[in-house]
């Protein structure tokens, strides 16, 4: 059954391999997320991704755009599946840069579904680094209108 932890759990994984695999040459195949854990009752999904070169901006570290991809992306992979496995297109994000990125050292990325209802679902996220320091943070409102 899709809803319950083995469900979200199958349902999130999938997601993250069928943009790997099955979406050659766009942005969303090139982000290397991992899935790391998923929490049915809180609605929270956690990845990590190592940042690779070139996500790189001018000064060396992770660039903006290239953050703000992947906390979308993670966000829409928590509300495709809240919304019943429903692409969830992006109508708002708004992302907060607290700290630099270093390329090559892992971060993870925990997101939260706050709210899913017929026509929006809303989403927070996190983003921080393996010392646990918080680098970045995002709001995101997805359509959930079928």
């Amino acid at each position: 059954e899709l809803f319950t932890q083995e469900g979200m759990e199958a349902s999130e994984r999938a997601f993250i391999l069928r943009c790997r695999n099955d979406m050659p040459g766009t942005l969303c195949e090139r982000l290397p997320l991992v899935f790391e854990s998923c929490d049915f009752e809180e609605r929270t999904l956690t990845v990590s991704v190592v940042p690779e070169p070139w996500m790189a901006n001018p000064a060396g570290v992770m660039h903006g755009g290239a953050v703000a991809s992947l906390l979308d992306q993670t966000m829409g992979s928590l509300t495709f599946y809240c919304a019943g496995e429903l692409i969830t297109p992006t109508i708002s994000l708004q992302s907060n840069y607290l700290r630099p990125v270093f390329l090559d050292r892992k971060v993870y990325i925990r997101v939260k579904c706050t709210s899913c209802g017929r026509t929006m679902a809303y989403a927070s996220a996190e983003m921080w680094n393996e010392g646990g320091k918080i680098s970045n943070t995002a709001i995101g409102i997805y359509s959930t209108k079928r």
